[in-house]
């Protein structure tokens, strides 16, 4: 498994399950790559034993805001982003 330090505004960083060191962060497989965020507010869906979390750039300066959904599995694997 994975150990995640999450923020509103910056990509989760992993941690060492053994020391808590910091490992550094994680694009999640690739997924938040894009919008390089993903919020400390996720849940899970015991339906469907998923994690849900949201990713949200703010925009300003000419440039529009941005939000992401992913839904995650065990593996860390995406089932689906929008």
């Amino acid at each position: 498994g994975k150990i995640l330090a999450c923020h509103e505004y910056a990509l989760p960083h992993c941690l060492d399950p053994q020391t808590l060191q910091t490992v550094g962060p994680d694009t999640l497989g690739g997924k938040l790559r894009k919008i390089k965020a993903f919020s400390a507010h996720f849940r899970l869906d015991p339906d469907r034993d998923l994690l849900v979390g949201i990713g949200f750039k703010a925009g300003g300066m000419g440039r529009k805001s941005r939000l992401a959904v992913f839904e995650f599995d065990r593996q860390w694997n995406a089932v689906q982003d929008i």
